[in-house]
């Protein structure tokens, strides 16, 4: 029985990212393994613009679509174009700046869904 436990694999709680302060993500990055990585970049992707976002003039001004995606990634050039490890490693480094990254890519969805709908 005891050789049993030993060699079962040890559960850990997973990390709530949405429910930790921003001084917590940065702590619990530190040390995040590559799943747990993938998991906040999940959670990242998953959650609403927040009610009280103010949208950034540099996409609120944008003339289409193309021109504020390309304002949002001159902006944060550690995530643009990045995938896999290289996103990963990106995230880790700067989680806090990955979420305002995403934050924004979804306000420039917003802003020009919303001016395609009420186009004539």
């Amino acid at each position: 029985m005891l050789i049993l436990w030993a060699i079962s694999p040890v559960e850990v709680d997973p990390i709530e990212w949405d429910r930790l302060s921003d001084q917590a993500i940065v702590d619990n990055m530190e040390n995040a393994s590559l799943f747990e990585i993938e998991r906040y970049v999940e959670t990242i992707h998953s959650e609403p613009l927040p009610v009280d976002y103010v949208i950034p003039a540099h996409v609120a001004n944008s003339a289409n679509y193309q021109r504020a995606n390309a304002a949002v990634d001159h902006k944060y050039p550690e995530f643009a174009g990045q995938y896999n490890e290289d996103l990963f490693a990106a995230v880790k480094q700067h989680p806090l700046l990955y979420r305002d990254y995403i934050r924004e890519k979804l306000a420039v969805r917003r802003i020009f869904d919303n001016r395609n709908q009420s186009a004539p």
